[in-house]
């Protein structure tokens, strides 16, 4: 929720400066992805150290088969049986094929491994917190976040937190959107309407 009078947002990633309120879906900080990766963990979350690399591996890699990379990746993120929308994964598939975009994805983990990263440990460093009311979301089913504690961890970087997992996996607006909503509709307080991804991290 942003914006003196703007109307509630809702964002899987990050949401424009001083928000009056703030959930996350299915992510934690950045800084914490990549302190806390172990060898399970970076098998699990293998394309941050792919789309990370130096310019141009990772987009030639990528590039060589986009589609496959595409359906795969967000497939394996998915609880078992979920079918993406056929008509949103084919804007998807069509996007992912231009090499700016997928130049762009590799960027953005380029960013959280350098100055995004940088950044983001000297504010945790000097004990910044963010103020808002926090409420946290993740999906139960995926092999990802079954190892994280999202709650704990969104305590080290916020002072007022709350959430729930939902039985999903990492898509949660998609896989159950009834879920999502009544968790959403009394936090805090208004009605919430989702948005998608605002910006990338």
């Amino acid at each position: 929720m942003t914006g003196e009078h703007a109307s509630p947002i809702v964002s899987r990633w990050t949401t424009p400066p001083a928000p009056a309120a703030l959930c996350v879906l299915d992510v934690v900080p950045t800084v914490e992805v990549w302190n806390g990766m172990n060898m399970q963990g970076t098998l699990v979350a293998f394309h941050w150290q792919l789309r990370a690399q130096p310019e141009p591996l990772p987009e030639r890699l990528i590039g060589a088969d986009p589609d496959f990379f595409l359906e795969w990746l967000p497939r394996s993120w998915a609880a078992p049986g979920f079918t993406f929308a056929p008509d949103a994964f084919a804007a998807y598939r069509e996007a992912f094929r231009d090499p700016a975009v997928i130049h762009a994805t590799c960027e953005d983990y380029r960013a959280g491994a350098t100055i995004d990263y940088l950044h983001d440990s000297q504010d945790h460093e000097r004990g910044c917190k963010i103020s808002c009311p926090v409420l946290v979301l993740w999906g139960e089913v995926d092999a990802m976040t079954k190892r994280a504690t999202f709650l704990d961890t969104w305590r080290r970087w916020a002072e007022n937190v709350t959430g729930n997992g939902v039985g999903c996996g990492h898509f949660l607006p998609g896989e159950a959107p009834e879920e999502v909503l009544v968790h959403l509709e009394p936090f805090p307080g208004r009605e919430f309407q989702y948005a998608g991804r605002q910006s990338g991290c």
